[in-house]
Formats: structure tokens, C-alpha cells, sequence
């Protein structure tokens, strides 16, 4: 069986936190920062370390991705059409014992599709094809 110093340790040592800043109740991503890519890497060094299956893990109720999201604006990226859920000291600890994630999470719907990145592309692909004739005609 796991502890919380385990988790502290994992924790202190993975997002380079005082073990001081630690709860057992701590919304880890919110407290310290950290999503996007950083976070799913983070997910994938505590399963590794704790043999965890994180098959059931929905990144959309923890934290946001990276970057930009221009096409946010207009269409909620996932992460913005559901509740929070924070992501703590005790859900990593009973997820480690365990051995697998350890969240149910709600009944929800997210599109088929993700309005906000096709967005995102079709303002990309204007923006490339301004370029090209102002470098062809300009």
C-alpha cells in the first residue's frame, strides 16, 4: 500500500514543489499550473510509477491544453462543457493503490466534432494563403 509521502515525494519531485504546498486536497493542476502537454505527461509518469491504468482518464475535467485556442471563442473547447474536478493528493493515492484511475466521472456529451479546432485550422489556412499571395503578387 501506498502513502501520502509517497505521493508527496512523486509530487515534489515531478512538478518541483515544496512538500509544504501539499494537502491531501490540493487541486494539483490549478495550485501549481500545469496542463496541456505538461499534464498528460505528468499522467503518464504516475502510471508508470504506481502501475496505474489511467485508461479512464479525461483530461476535459481536469485542466485545459495548451496554447492558443482562437476558435474558443466562438465553440467551448471540451474542458469548458463540463464541471471541474480536481485532481488531488488522495485521488492519486487511492488511484495508486488501486491500480487504476480512480474518478467516475458524471454523464456528459462532448461533440462529435471539435468546432474549435476546425476553427483554428480554417484561420490557419487563410492566414497561410494571405501569405502566399502577398509573397506571389506583393
Amino acid at each position: 500500500m501506498y502513502s501520502y509521502e509517497d505521493i508527496y515525494d512523486f509530487l515534489s519531485e515531478e512538478l518541483s514543489v515544496s512538500r509544504d504546498a501539499l494537502s491531501p486536497n490540493t487541486d494539483i493542476h490549478v495550485e501549481f499550473g500545469f496542463y496541456g502537454d505538461d499534464a498528460f505527461d505528468f499522467e503518464d509518469k504516475f502510471a508508470d510509477k504506481f502501475s496505474v491504468d489511467i485508461s479512464g482518464y479525461l483530461w476535459y475535467f481536469h485542466h485545459k491544453e495548451e496554447g492558443q485556442n482562437t476558435g474558443g471563442i466562438l465553440f467551448k473547447p471540451p474542458n469548458e462543457r463540463v464541471e471541474h474536478i480536481a485532481v488531488t493528493p488522495q485521488i492519486l493515492l487511492d488511484s495508486a493503490n488501486t491500480g487504476k484511475w480512480s474518478i467516475e466521472y458524471p454523464d456528459h456529451t462532448v461533440p462529435k466534432y471539435r468546432y474549435d479546432m476546425l476553427f483554428n485550422l480554417l484561420l490557419t489556412a487563410i492566414f497561410v494563403i494571405v501569405l502566399i499571395l502577398v509573397f506571389v503578387y506583393g
